[in-house]
């Protein structure tokens, strides 16, 4: 209706030749209709071919109530729009896996975006799939990344133009890798085939949740060695970016000592491939985490102390009682040595060979040993 009123007044002063009145207020209606046309028909030209994309910063459990997590997040978003736009009234749905994980929604109720530059965002987000949840945090735990597939739609508005628009783009969800996340604090061997662990839990994330239960199948080079479970009749409790000590008991399977042992001797370590289940609790909430493809690796360097308290003469040898502190990392617990051979050396000169019989000696404690040492002949 504006430019027929526009047209009308316009149409008086132009003084247009050979048009009547009527024609004359079409024609000046047609100038003013036309460049407002293709304005709009370009700026919807450019708002479709704008592409978007995010990455998750920072996340927060806010509540949870009848099963729904409401977390807020706050989210690195991109664009290639070549103009400064103002986006509100946004209805985001969340999706993995092909399944619907949740919703979100802007928690200012609008967002700017400028050409070249990324924005960070508040969101508030709605997840009621906790097994999509957890199958998203499994996928990450492998990789270190988890892609979230986002369908969104929203009013665009740049200037007096605005424009309903809708984008489908996906949002990376960085999720530190299992090594990243566990280090082993302590392992003490026990009697037979039984081990009892301490490993510590890294939280990279502002939630606090529990670990409820966790069954692992342990495997070295594609053989199984163990499995654990976690040795706490209580869940343990892991507070919003804080580390936490869980107890695990391990049975190692039959035959896999040597295979193990073996490892420590070539490169002084274990490397695992991890394969079960953990189950977390999230206010109540069980969610749950399937490994699989995962690797842990236990280092065990090795570290001597010895301090001689006697030395004596037995035939053609010496002798001496001494003080050594052994130990394999966080490896702790009784170790037999059958027998132990090695060449000793001071200042880079080699004084003979010391040799050790069949002895007990506990792993990162202080223990007593006898050791003969065979001397080098004379000018060798």
């Amino acid at each position: 209706m504006l430019p027929l009123i526009l047209a009308s007044s316009l149409a008086g002063k132009l003084g247009l030749p050979k048009l009547s009145r009527r024609g004359k207020i079409a024609l000046v209606a047609l100038l003013l209709v036309v460049p407002g046309l293709c304005l709009v028909g370009l700026f919807s030209y450019l708002t479709s071919s704008v592409q978007v994309w995010g990455e998750l910063k920072d996340l927060r459990l806010l509540e949870v109530r009848e099963g729904e997590l409401h977390l807020g997040a706050l989210v690195e978003v991109g664009s290639n729009t070549p103009v400064s736009v103002v986006v509100g009234d946004v209805d985001v749905r969340l999706s993995w896996g092909g399944r619907e994980l949740g919703r979100a929604e802007l928690a200012r109720g609008f967002m700017r975006l400028d050409p070249g530059a990324s924005a960070e965002v508040e969101l508030d987000v709605f997840i009621w799939d906790l097994e999509a949840l957890g199958g998203l945090l499994s996928e990450g735990l492998r990789s270190g990344r988890a892609r979230v597939e986002v369908e969104a739609e929203g009013t665009v508005r740049a200037s007096v133009l605005s424009f309903r628009v809708h984008r489908s783009f996906c949002v990376e969800v960085p999720v530190p890798k299992l090594g990243e996340l566990v280090s082993v604090r302590e392992l003490c061997l026990g009697e037979g085939l039984e081990a009892n662990a301490t490993i510590t839990f890294r939280n990279p994330y502002r939630v606090t949740f529990e670990i409820a239960s966790l069954d692992i199948d342990l495997k070295h080079d594609g053989e199984g060695v163990g499995h654990a479970v976690l040795a706490s009749p209580q869940p343990i409790l892991v507070r919003p970016c804080y580390r936490a000590d869980v107890p695990i008991h391990l049975a190692v399977e039959p035959g896999a000592v040597q295979l193990l042992a073996s490892s420590l001797a070539e490169d002084w370590g274990l490397t695992s491939e991890v394969e079960g289940t953990i189950c977390l609790l999230l206010s109540g909430n069980p969610l749950e985490l399937h490994l699989s493809g995962l690797e842990l690796r236990l280092g065990a360097e090795p570290t001597l102390v010895a301090e001689p308290m006697s030395i004596g003469i037995e035939g053609d040898l010496f002798s001496a009682e001494v003080i050594v502190n052994a130990s394999l990392g966080p490896l702790r617990g009784s170790v037999l040595i059958l027998s132990c051979q090695a060449e000793a050396h001071v200042d880079g000169e080699s004084l003979g060979t010391i040799s050790m019989a069949e002895q007990e000696i506990r792993l990162g404690e202080p223990c007593q040993v006898h050791v003969l040492l065979e001397p080098d002949p004379v000018g060798a």
